[in-house]
């Protein structure tokens, strides 16, 4: 990105060395290694107006400009960065979960970017530490998911149950009802039975 930077500088008849570019970007608080498009301008900006303002017209008269303060850049930088942090962040979760073959939906990306903090401004030990990051929150989606398996089989369980003792109660009572009919048949036919046989007894002589 710097080879880059100093490419686009040529072309404006404006030499930089690498160390000067590098002395400017650590006065920004840049990330060398992760140079946006909107870095590249603004340091773009930063050697071209510092290039006029140096640069007389004629020997007798230079041209003022305006070059901004070091804390002038450093703001705007700060800005900046607070306000491409979150989707910094957003794209890099997205990215090491798809490395992880990990789906997650844009609520997720956004929780885990918006509550993962990295120790380290090493981008291989950010790196790990998201991943674990990461596969934390998965396996806390995993218990909770599993949390609710376990009530709504619970409840289904009780409500079976309930279904299940009602049923054998319904069933006992019936088997109850038609015992005690069966006995009242099997007493009223041999009722009837004993009244027909008296009828056909033959008297005494």
């Amino acid at each position: 990105m710097i080879k880059k930077l100093q490419s686009r500088l040529s072309r404006q008849n404006i030499s930089v060395s690498m160390a000067e570019i590098r002395e400017q970007i650590q006065r920004m608080n840049l990330d060398s290694e992760n140079l946006t498009e909107d870095n590249l301008q603004m340091l773009s900006n930063h050697f071209l107006n510092q290039h006029k303002a140096l640069v007389p017209t004629n020997e007798s008269e230079i041209i003022e400009v305006e070059v901004p303060t070091s804390n002038e850049i450093l703001e705007v930088v700060e800005e900046q960065k607070n306000q491409l942090a979150t989707t910094t962040k957003n794209e890099l979760v997205a990215n090491t979960a798809n490395s992880l073959n990990i789906e997650l939906s844009t609520t997720e990306i956004e929780a885990i970017a918006t509550n993962f903090n990295a120790s380290s401004d090493d981008f291989t030990t950010t790196l790990d530490e998201l991943k674990l990051a990461i596969l934390a929150f998965i396996d806390h989606k995993v218990q909770c998911n599993n949390l609710m398996i376990a009530n709504t089989v619970n409840e289904i369980y009780g409500v079976a149950s309930a279904g299940f003792d009602s049923n054998n109660q319904h069933l006992n009572n019936s088997l109850s009802q038609l015992n005690k009919a069966l006995n009242q048949q099997s007493a009223d036919f041999k009722s009837r039975l004993k009244e027909t046989l008296a009828k056909f007894r033959v008297p005494a002589a």
